[in-house]
């Protein structure tokens, strides 16, 4: 019924180490935010912006996605290196 690579993958996801879970629920987590992010932003242009050509209204979306895409990135960057630098520190003393 289910081939050998089909096996093989499945055993490494259950089997395997974290990463590669929390790298699958990553992806879910961002492809389903994409979705409900992008179809929030077509009823949002759709309703309010009724007159705009639809090029307009995708070049809004792509702007507005970016954005969001990139101040999560930087308060990602910013929470990894404030992690470091508790690590870099610990053994100070007050």
């Amino acid at each position: 019924m289910y081939d050998h690579l089909t096996i093989s993958i499945f055993t490494t996801i259950l089997m395997g180490k974290g990463s590669e879970l929390r790298k699958i629920g990553g992806i879910l987590l961002a492809v389903g935010l994409g979705i409900l992010i992008g179809w929030g932003l077509y009823l949002l242009f759709s309703l309010a912006f009724p007159w705009l050509p639809l090029l307009v209204k995708i070049a809004f979306a792509a702007i507005a996605i970016g954005l969001i895409l990139l101040l999560a990135s930087l308060s990602r960057e910013r929470y990894r290196a404030s992690r470091e630098e508790k690590e870099k520190f610990k053994e100070v003393e007050k």
